[in-house]
């Protein structure tokens, strides 16, 4: 039996050009689209193992140079 995954929602995690290590942490979470990454909070976040602060502030950098943000955080606004 094969199952198929569409993600309708989002881009794929990889095109927040992260560090391989950071998708691998977010992937073992089932987290493989931007709009899946936007439903998590940093606190969240910060329980993934092998994350760590450091991931979690790449990951947030990533996400506002495309203009998203996690759950529980402020909109980037660009002016």
């Amino acid at each position: 039996m094969f199952v198929v995954f569409v993600y309708s929602n989002g881009k794929y995690i990889d095109k927040l050009n992260l560090p391989i290590r950071y998708e691998h942490c977010l992937r073992s979470e089932g987290i493989y689209t931007t709009a899946q990454l936007q439903q998590w909070s940093v606190r969240e976040l910060r329980k993934v193992p092998n994350l760590g602060a450091k991931g979690i502030q790449h990951i947030d950098f990533a996400m506002n140079g495309l203009g998203l943000h996690l759950k529980g955080q402020e909109p980037c606004v660009k002016g």
